[in-house]
């Protein structure tokens, strides 16, 4: 099931699926339907999806993401790269969740002030 979190400006698509070929296609079918309608509703509403900020991150344990492999999703004409961490309300998340980049920025905040 596609979800989706709004917040101010920020949007975000959550879909959870089984770590396979057939399954990965069909999440990343979907995920760009999604997006596409999005990026269809803004043009109507004279808004802009900004492509440079949109990314997505795919989380799971090793096991599971050793049998995903996608490093872009295309969407129209852009293409949006994977990352390996993401940035949800103030809080850093890397695709195993174990929160070390958080930890790590917060650190680096508190060190610099």
């Amino acid at each position: 099931m596609l979800e989706i979190h709004c917040y101010a400006d920020d949007s975000q698509l959550y879909l959870s699926f089984c770590p396979n070929i057939a399954n990965q296609e069909a999440a990343l079918a979907r995920v760009e339907r999604c997006i596409e309608d999005i990026h269809e509703w803004m043009l109507k509403d004279k808004l802009k999806l900004n492509n440079d900020k949109t990314e997505f991150i795919i989380i799971g344990i090793s096991q599971q993401l050793a049998k995903v492999s996608v490093d872009a999703l295309p969407v129209g004409a852009a293409t949006i790269t994977s990352v390996s961490s993401a940035r949800n309300l103030g809080s850093w998340f890397d695709f195993k969740l174990t929160m070390a980049i958080h930890i790590s920025k917060a650190c680096n905040s508190a060190f610099y002030y």
